[in-house]
This record gives C-alpha cells, sequence and structure tokens, in this order.
C-alpha cells in the first residue's frame, strides 16, 4: 500500500496538505519492520516544503539523522522500559541519508536544516548524499585525518551517543 502511496502525486499532495503525516515521525523510531517503506514515505512528502518545515519543528529531523549516523539503533518494543537494540543496515542508513538530503535540499528551509546538521556533524557529509548514500555510509564509518575531514571512531560515537540523547527527547516529546 505505502509503494503506492509514494509512486502518487495526489496522494502525495493530499497527505502533505492534511498535515497527518506529523503522526508518521514517532514511527521512525518504534516501526522499524517497515522502516523502508515509512522512509520512503516521507522521502515523497519532503518534496512539499510544509513537511520539511515540520520535520524541523517536530523533531522528526533528528530521527532522520539518528537512522543515517547510527548502525544500531534502541526501538521501542511495546514493553514499558524494555527498549531492544537492532543492528541497522548500511541499505537502511541509505534510505535515511536520501531523506536527509531532500530534507536539506528544500529552499525555503535548507539553511535551517544545514545549521541542525553543523551542530552535529560535518558539513561533508551531507555534499556527498546526493552523490551517492552507500558512498558517504563508507566515508562516515571510516577513520579520516586530512585538511578536509578529521573524523574517528570516538568522534563517531560522541555523535552517535548525542544524536539518540536528542531523538530520544523529540521522541518522548511527540508521544
Amino acid at each position: 500500500m505505502a509503494a503506492g502511496l509514494i509512486g502518487s502525486f495526489k496522494c502525495v499532495t493530499r497527505i502533505a496538505e492534511s498535515g497527518c503525516y506529523v503522526s508518521l515521525f514517532p514511527l521512525l523510531r518504534v516501526f522499524a519492520d517497515e522502516i523502508e517503506r515509512l522512509l520512503g514515505l516521507l522521502t515523497s512528502l519532503a518534496a512539499n516544503s510544509e513537511v520539511v518545515g515540520s520535520f524541523l519543528s517536530h523533531g522528526a529531523f533528528v530521527h532522520v539523522l539518528y537512522l543515517f549516523a547510527c548502525n544500531e539503533i534502541v526501538v521501542d518494543n511495546g514493553r514499558s522500559g524494555l527498549d531492544e537494540r537492532l543492528g541497522w543496515g548500511d541499505q537502511r542508513r541509505a534510505l535515511a541519508g536520501t531523506l536527509l538530503y531532500r530534507l536539506a535540499s528544500d529552499r525555503q528551509h535548507s539553511n535551517a536544516v544545514n545549521a541542525q546538521l553543523a551542530k552535529f556533524m560535518p558539513a561533508v557529509f551531507l555534499a556527498t548524499l546526493a552523490e551517492d548514500s552507500l558512498g558517504t555510509i563508507r566515508v562516515f564509518d571510516g577513520t579520516h585525518d586530512n585538511p578536509e575531514l578529521i573524523w574517528n571512531a570516538s568522534m563517531r560515537a560522541e555523535l552517535r551517543s548525542a544524536i539518540e540523547h536528542v531523538s530520544d527527547e523529540a521522541l518522548a516529546a511527540q508521544r
């Protein structure tokens, strides 16, 4: 069903106009089984500037950044206080990267998205997402020590921890 929605300009437009997509944002952290479809739908919706603004104002932007940056995610398994840590493959991370790039490409909100990204990670990662999401994941997971990029495992771990914390706060607010 989600594939049909993604492919229909009218459906995507109606969903964007209705604002009901906001209820999908928390699912980025709790709906791991169908995440590819959810990311596809949200990527289609992100063609609308109002939707991109909602990603920023409702904290969903941080969830997308979390899904891009982390190779392991924490999801709510439905039992109070018993979260589950899941391996998070590069293909899924690349889908989140594509959505991240779409959000940053919005004319009306690109400055705000880039300012948010700059708080967390070097801009070079966003710059390469348009060309090759999987390649960007490999660069992100690598160690680099050159004038363009200084990046290593401890920096990556610190970033992942910070994003997880902010994403957890956003999820609590969304609930």
